[in-house]
Parts: structure tokens; C-alpha cells; sequence
């Protein structure tokens, strides 16, 4: 019995500083991904388009399972960030099918921006919608509970909503404290309710996660960017800004690398994304000159600063404001030559086009525009 217990001892020992590092949690580390170059990863098929004189980065951060011994170097590490599960994955659903529907958004994402960039530079897109559709309700606003994951939004306030930014333009435009009345479909049925919208990060929502169902985008010439696995919508103003800079004679990038993070709807505006901090590390590891963030998190953007860091961290609310501020600031800190382009690194596995999804899942940014 003696040996038995001598033996148990170390034996439990090992079977508990196994679990510490296999076994996961419901948590989740946030780090600093990869910074990639865009303006070799997006391709606009235009006569007049010509080559980026610098680069486009495109930063994300890297979601990992945690175990015990990931969270505990995730509170002593600075440049990890411990999230709950709550707040990568929304409540009820799967995790599969969470990160299986990053890659969707990244496409959807794309489309808008490669809209939005062209006609900045005067070509005309076509987006067209069936609605919205609700990813999810954000807890503790006026929609969590009242809608749910699946509804379609078909009006609000009077107006019909085909698209995304037909409901935020609906719900800005609304009085203040005064109920919207929201017409929605529901497993086939037609259904309404009123909501009054709050004011959150400048903007006034009622509190859902919107996409615009069955999307249809024409854009006026062919634009392909290849993503390999990265998922999520926080690339949308940075692949605006590429095209727009590949097929117009604004000279934006002059010769800087140019980082930043936002997603971004038809009408141009930025809107928040998460791991900003995270990703200006990641912005500064890789040499950018300048981070474009929304304007609403430009402090905790700026947090993310090395204490040696010369990076210009600017804050953006919509596309246009971002045009201006890089024409402004290029003179600032132009290099004596343009930065060199580092080569795209999903060229080799295929690139993504209109409607056209990305496979796999590595890295994205788990919050997303809400309305």
C-alpha cells in the first residue's frame, strides 16, 4: 500500500502538469499576427492601374485555444491579450462554424472595399442586397434579445434596408430617444418590433452584428486579393486604400509602408475593430511608417507604441478621411526611396475573386461593425 502511495504521488503530479498544457480552457490568447503585404497581394485588372509606390499592410492578430499554461504567460506577457470565449465566439454557436464563417466575411469584406475604392476614384460599383441579415445581437444593447441570429432586416424607420448601410443610415438618422420601428423576417414569417437605438463608440445602434444578405456586388473592372486563411472584416479600409491607390493618380502610400486595421461599409466609414493594440506591435515590428486606426479607438491604438517607436499612429473615420490624412502627412516621413514590397505569400495557393471564398482559418479579429 505504502509503494502505491509513494507512487501515486508523482504519478498525479505528471497527469496534472500534462492537463496544464494540453487540456484547453474556455479562454483564448490574443497576440500580435502577421503584418502582409497587400499592394502585391490585391490585383485590379484596370489600363490605367499601375504599381503602389510603397506598401499596404494588412495586420492581424492571431486567436489560440488556451491552456493553463497559455493563460498564465498570456498575464505576464504585455503583448498577449486573455480573452473569455464570450468575447471571440458569440454565445451559441459552435466554434467550427464561428471561424468557418471568417473566411465568408473576409470575402464579403473585400467586395465592399474593392467598391469603395474604386469609386473614390471615380468608377462606378453596383451593390445590391435582399436585406440584412443578423449575425448576432450584442449583449446589453436594445436588440440583444429582441432580434436573433437569422432574422432578416427588410425596413427600418420607414425606409427599405437592402443593404448594410441602408439600416445604420436608418437608425442614425432617427431622433434621438425615440423608438425605430424594425420590420424583419423570421423563419418565412414577417415580423416587427421597436427599438430605441443607443449612442456607442460615436454612433447610434440599436445592436446587431448586420451583413447584407445575399450580396451582390458589379464592380467596373476585375479585382482579385489574394488572403490565403486569414478571415474576419478588420482588412476592409486597407484593401480600400490599395485599389484606390492602384488605380488612381493620388499618390497615397509615397513610397511608406503603410499599416492600419477598420472595417469599412458602402458608405466609407471605419468603423472599430478588436486587438487594436496588438496589432500596432505587430504594425511596428514589421517597419511601418504610419497606422491608420478608427478614430474612435486611436487611444488604445496609440497604447500599442514601443517606447522607441517613430510610427505615426492616425486616427480615421471614414475613407475619405483617410485619403486626406495620408496626402497630408506624406512628406512627413517619406524614405529616400520607396519601401520595397515583400512578395505575397498566398500568390502560390490561389487568390480570392468576386464571391469567391478563402480556405482555411489562422488569424482574424473577432469583433465586427455593428448597427
Amino acid at each position: 500500500m505504502r509503494l502505491l502511495r509513494a507512487m501515486f504521488l508523482p504519478l498525479s503530479v505528471v497527469t496534472l502538469v500534462a492537463a496544464a498544457v494540453v487540456v484547453p480552457l474556455p479562454l483564448y490568447l490574443e497576440e500580435p499576427g502577421r503584418s502582409l503585404s497587400l499592394a502585391d497581394c490585391v490585383d485590379v485588372d484596370a489600363g490605367d492601374s499601375g504599381a503602389v509606390a510603397g506598401d499596404y499592410l494588412l495586420t492581424t492578430v492571431n486567436l489560440l485555444r488556451a491552456t493553463t499554461v497559455d493563460a498564465v504567460r498570456g498575464v505576464v506577457d504585455d503583448d498577449i491579450a486573455v480573452l473569455g470565449q464570450r468575447d471571440v465566439i458569440p454565445p451559441g454557436q459552435e466554434v467550427p462554424t464561428f471561424f468557418a464563417e471568417q473566411a465568408d466575411v473576409f470575402a464579403t469584406t473585400a467586395d465592399i472595399a474593392a467598391a469603395v475604392g474604386l469609386e473614390a476614384a471615380g468608377l462606378e460599383a453596383d451593390v445590391q442586397g435582399e436585406g440584412v441579415l443578423v449575425v448576432r445581437t450584442i449583449p446589453e444593447t436594445p436588440a440583444h434579445g429582441v432580434l436573433a441570429a437569422g432574422d432578416v432586416i427588410i425596413a427600418a424607420a420607414g425606409r427599405p434596408v437592402d443593404v448594410d448601410a441602408d439600416l445604420r443610415a436608418a437608425v442614425a438618422a432617427a431622433p434621438p430617444d425615440q423608438p425605430v420601428r424594425v420590420v424583419f423576417v423570421r423563419e418565412g414569417a414577417r415580423r416587427q418590433v421597436d427599438i430605441t437605438p443607443v449612442d456607442f463608440q460615436g454612433a447610434r445602434i440599436i445592436g446587431v452584428e448586420p451583413q447584407t444578405f445575399h450580396q451582390r456586388v458589379d464592380l467596373p473592372v476585375p479585382v482579385s486579393v489574394a488572403s490565403g486563411s486569414i478571415g474576419g472584416p478588420s482588412a476592409g479600409l486597407m484593401i480600400a486604400l490599395t485599389v484606390y491607390d492602384t488605380v488612381a493618380d493620388d499618390d497615397l502610400a509615397a513610397g511608406r509602408r503603410v499599416a492600419g486595421t477598420g472595417t469599412i461599409d458602402l458608405e466609407g466609414n471605419v468603423g472599430p475593430v478588436g486587438g487594436v493594440a496588438l496589432k500596432v506591435l505587430a504594425a511596428g515590428d514589421a517597419g511601418a511608417d504610419v497606422f491608420l486606426a478608427p478614430a474612435g479607438q486611436l487611444a488604445q491604438a496609440r497604447s500599442g507604441l514601443r517606447p522607441d517607436s517613430r510610427m505615426q499612429v492616425l486616427g480615421v473615420s471614414d475613407f475619405q478621411a483617410a485619403r486626406q490624412v495620408l496626402l497630408d502627412t506624406a512628406g512627413d516621413a517619406a524614405p529616400a526611396a520607396p519601401a520595397e514590397r515583400a512578395a505575397c505569400p498566398f500568390a502560390a495557393t490561389g487568390a480570392w475573386d468576386a464571391h469567391q471564398t478563402p480556405g482555411g482559418f489562422r488569424a482574424t479579429t473577432p469583433f465586427g461593425r455593428q448597427a
